[in-house]
């Protein structure tokens, strides 16, 4: 009978303890919970009451570990969890899957208030705070402890809240939290929402990954990141993040929301990022604010408003830096919009970093950096054909072969220690050493085919501006169109310019089109450098409309050009037209003719039936003739507008030439030295 006894005292007290949450704030759980067993089916329904889950309230004394908690059904006001709603405890080895609601604060899986190291423990279910207080985590909704690090947490599922809400913690606080992880989707209505962390003050994170989706669900929603939402003064170390971040306010990142001072070391974001109404938005960081990063990338789409970057939305302060990073991102915005940063202000830095995705936006748009108001860009880079941006606040314009190449990148860059650079890893673009490289699409470009059979392959000179070409045969480009309703693109620029060499072969190409009345640089070529070649073709029935610096070949053209022929029409609405160049500099044309009209619109200067502008003195042109009409406002010639150093020999033009103002003349406008 004694023994009968006593086994039903124990079989009520633990009918209670499960029945009831064990201990209170007055009177806290001191000693050891530990079964290596499943506790399945825990039903706790206790809205109107605070410090809710299997232990209520647990003491620094008190060790929990090594059980499961199946299917647990935990309700509660505030600090509710699914273990405990308020532990000092060392929690090691537990495991709970079901349910864990509270109306208020501190909320989470395991625990609602965590102050105690915890490791090797998961949740896999919903953790929801329905309230508008603070603190929800599929592990615990509020976490702080720095005198070791809480190790190999995990969690699953959904995790809801208003604000600091996080996938394995709402709240860190002075915290260290290593090799976790987070695939549970998160929702937060209000601030600091985070795919691992909501809220991460003066912690440290190291070797972490969320890849659940992050949602700011309505317009209050800031600080959103696909691992941290609001970081200030942390730590985060070769971690990354995957899923989705949506928001629909400000400060929305890949990685991190808002990183306020701190510093991200080896980390990377593949993560999509849209907040397409909001600005600082980023692929990486949102907002940073004078926090420093260091060997990062990402690689998801970008979108949003204003102040919208690949790598970095907004990029503020003095303390503020990129180094050794990059951005494959494609970037989408209005305005303040660039490939690695969208907003530079109060002298940030960028140090050694580089854009190759696409970048889109209506003003303020730059292949490396959007709009600089201050700062500092050193030795970092854009691929113009990527990112289709000729322009940037900052950096270098590269072509997507050139950034290929490591001898491209200044002496600055260390290929030994830091970077690398592979045709088979990264699309080709450099990387860093000790940050793993994950990829996407990448950017590519149409086959090299330096053999010329058809407009297309004409236009596809403008990828690769170093090669050599031929012509293979006539080349009609009737109806001919790059795809921007303009015709036929210019080859070159004059950022990236072309450098090579096309001999025609004695073809002819014919009706070529191009209208850029608002556009400068324009012709075949755009612009062309002093070490390229072009010859041994005609040019017939051109119809070619550009700004300034307009040619049937060339609108800029620093080339050696010989036995070349045009006839059509050539016609600018600024300055600087030719029939062959609009403007000749620094090397020698022979054997050339043009039968046509030139044409300036404007009141402006400087029109020739060879080329409006033409000085080059080193040696003779030879053998120019020019037919039709040219007509301008000042310095216009038949064959030169205005030749201030130049020697021509064997040249005639019988072309009609009318002039509105000075220095008109049926061979050459104005002549000098």
């Amino acid at each position: 009978e004694v023994e009968i006894m006593i086994c039903f005292f124990f079989f009520i007290l633990f009918f209670l303890m499960i029945r009831r949450p064990p201990r209170s704030t007055l009177f806290p759980y001191t000693t050891l919970f530990r079964s290596g067993k499943t506790i399945s089916n825990l039903f706790i329904n206790r809205t109107s009451e605070n410090y809710v889950g299997l232990f209520s309230f647990t003491d620094t004394n008190s060790n929990i570990s090594n059980f499961t908690l199946s299917n647990a059904y935990v309700r509660g006001n505030s600090y509710v969890g699914g273990v405990a709603g308020y532990s000092n405890s060392f929690t090691e080895d537990v495991h709970v899957s079901g349910n864990v609601t509270g109306s208020h604060q501190n909320i989470g899986g395991i625990s609602g208030r965590q102050l105690n190291k915890i490791i090797d423990s998961s949740f896999d279910g919903i953790v929801n705070l329905t309230g508008t207080d603070s603190y929800a985590g599929g592990i615990s909704g509020y976490y702080s402890y720095s005198g070791a690090y809480s190790d190999n947490l995990s969690s699953h599922g959904i995790v809801s809240g208003y604000s600091n809400v996080g996938g394995v913690f709402g709240n860190a606080q002075s915290a260290r939290l290593n090799n976790s992880y987070s695939d549970a989707d998160v929702y937060g209505s209000s601030y600091r929402v985070g795919g691992l962390v909501g809220y991460a003050s003066s912690t440290y994170i190291n070797n972490s990954y969320a890849e659940g989706n992050v949602t700011g669900t309505t317009t209050n929603s800031e600080s959103v990141g696909g691992l941290v939402g609001y970081s200030t003064s942390s730590y985060i170390r070769d971690s990354y993040s995957t899923g989705r971040v949506q928001s629909y306010d400000q400060y929305i990142g890949g990685l991190v929301g808002w990183m306020n001072s701190g510093t991200i070391y080896n980390s990377y974001s593949t993560s999509d990022v849209d907040s397409s109404s909001y600005d600082n938005i980023g692929g990486l960081v949102g907002y940073n604010q004078n926090g420093q990063i260091y060997y990062s990338y990402s690689i998801g789409n970008v979108s949003g408003y204003d102040r919208v970057g690949g790598l970095v939305g907004g990029h503020i302060s003095s303390g503020a830096y990129i180094y050794d990073s990059y951005s494959l991102s494609n970037v989408n915005g209005r305005y303040y919009i660039g490939g690695l940063v969208g907003w530079m202000e109060t002298s940030p830095y960028v140090y050694r970093s580089f854009a190759a995705g696409n970048v889109s936006g209506a003003s303020s748009v730059g292949g490396l950096v959007g709009y600089k108001q201050s700062g500092t860009v050193t030795d970092s880079y854009w691929d113009y054909q990527a990112t289709g941006r000729l322009t940037s606040s900052g950096g270098t314009i590269q072509s997507y072969y050139s950034m290929q190449q490591e001898s491209t990148f200044n002496s600055t860059w260390n290929f030994t220690h830091i970077w690398n650079i592979s045709s088979e890893i990264n699309c080709g673009y450099p990387f860093s050493q000790e940050t793993p490289v994950v990829t996407d699409e990448c950017f590519t470009l149409p086959p090299i085919d330096n053999d010329i059979s058809s407009c297309s392959g004409l236009q596809n000179i403008s990828h690769y501006l170093h090669e050599s070409y031929v012509l293979t045969q006539n080349i009609d480009c009737t109806g001919y169109d790059y795809g921007d309703g303009k015709g036929f693109k210019p080859i070159g620029n004059q950022y990236i310019t072309f450098t090579g060499q096309l001999n025609g072969n004695g073809f002819t190409i014919s009706n070529l089109f191009i209208n850029r009345s608002s556009e400068s640089y324009v012709g075949l070529f755009g612009y062309t450098s002093s070490n390229s070649n072009i010859s041994n073709f005609t040019l017939a029935k051109v119809n070619i409309k550009g700004n300034q610096y307009v040619g049937g070949v060339v609108g800029y053209s620093n080339s050696f050009i010989e036995n070349v022929h045009v006839t059509g029409n050539v016609s600018s609405t600024s300055s600087h037209v030719g029939g062959i160049s609009g403007y000749q500099l620094s090397n020698k044309i022979i054997d050339f003719s043009f039968d046509g009209i030139v044409n300036m619109t404007a009141s402006s200067n400087y029109a020739g039936g060879i080329s409006g502008y033409y000085n080059y003195n080193a040696a003779y042109s030879d053998n120019l003739s020019s037919h039709g009409q040219v007509s301008g406002s000042s310095y216009i010639g038949g064959l030169f507008g205005y030749a201030p150093s130049a020697r021509l020999n064997n040249s005639y033009s019988d072309a009609d030439v009318y002039g509105s103002n000075q220095y008109v003349g049926g061979l050459i406008g104005r002549a000098s030295s």
